[in-house]
């Protein structure tokens, strides 16, 4: 398989979506205000020493300081990033796990930033979604580090997936430890790649970390109901089918059950997460499906 050229997946379209939007809003409160209000509300504060409050009480900013981004290149990268080889994961394990990913990347890239700003001090403030795309980015290599990606370099050169990682890891490598004074905190890049390599390569997932998903599937089977036809019309088609409704098939009920089940782990993990059994049980529900609408 080759990656290059993908789709734009839900996941990527919605943190898309919210970063070109969050900077539209930072530019407009920036003009107003004449400072980067947005940097300073949600940017991870880069003075463990000197403002430990703000560095480590304010717990919200590793999670806030991915949607602020310091110019339009800044987020044009980022987001061309994301779209490839961030859509690429999403596509292989899933919407919810690759959210899980990007956040978590993005968490451990600001505690190690916050942690060599402990003995180097640079730029106040961390922003920007290079430390969350760089771990979705090397989740995706860990998992499929045979896959053939078009790198365009002027033109498109095929490259495995695994020598593309190693090439992106020795940039970040060299340049966080070069000394060279650069506003780019690669120390950062680091900690998103890390998360994303163990993430990948221990299936540290937390599948169980979705207090959400029981809701969710409460509201599928509520809204999902038949609609009730009106007395009048039941009480024609009675008249028109007096027999009476056959008792349901328990063997039938029970791989409903278990369909339901599949559908909603391939919602939260992707195709990929099914063992070979889930498999062979939607093949034989896709197969009484067939033969029921034939016999109709």
């Amino acid at each position: 398989m080759r990656y290059g050229m993908v789709r734009l997946t839900p996941g990527v379209r919605n943190i898309m979506l919210i970063s070109g939007a969050m900077f539209i809003l930072d530019g407009l409160v920036g003009l107003v205000s004449g400072r980067p209000l947005l940097a300073e509300w949600l940017g991870v504060v880069m003075e463990p020493r000197n403002d430990p409050a703000r560095t480590w009480l304010q717990v919200w900013r590793p999670f806030t300081y991915t949607l602020i981004h310091q110019d339009f290149f800044h987020l044009l990268w980022n987001m061309v990033g994301l779209f490839f080889l961030g859509a690429a994961l999403e596509e292989s394990v899933g919407t919810a796990r690759f959210y899980r990913v990007y956040v978590a990347s993005g968490v451990l890239g600001a505690l190690v930033a916050i942690g060599a700003a402990w003995f180097s001090p640079g730029a106040p403030y961390l922003v920007g979604a290079s430390a969350a795309v760089l771990g979705t980015t090397f989740a995706f290599i860990t998992l499929h580090p045979n896959e053939t990606i078009m790198l365009w370099v002027l033109v498109l050169i095929p490259i495995r997936a695994l020598y593309l990682g190693i090439l992106f890891f020795l940039i970040q490598f060299v340049s966080a430890f070069s000394g060279g004074g650069s506003n780019v905190s690669y120390v950062a890049h680091l900690g998103g790649i890390a998360s994303g390599v163990g993430m990948a390569h221990f299936g540290l997932w937390f599948d169980n970390l979705s207090p959400l998903g029981g809701l969710k599937r409460k509201w599928r089977r509520r809204h999902l109901r038949a609609v009730p036809q009106p007395r009048s019309q039941r009480a024609s088609l009675l008249r028109e089918r007096p027999s009476a409704r056959p008792e349901p098939d328990p063997v039938e009920a029970d791989l409903e059950r278990q369909v339901d089940a599949i559908l909603d782990k391939v919602r939260s993990q992707g195709m990929d997460a099914l063992s070979e059994k889930e498999r062979r049980t939607l093949d034989m529900h896709s197969t009484r499906l067939r033969q029921r609408d034939r016999t109709w």
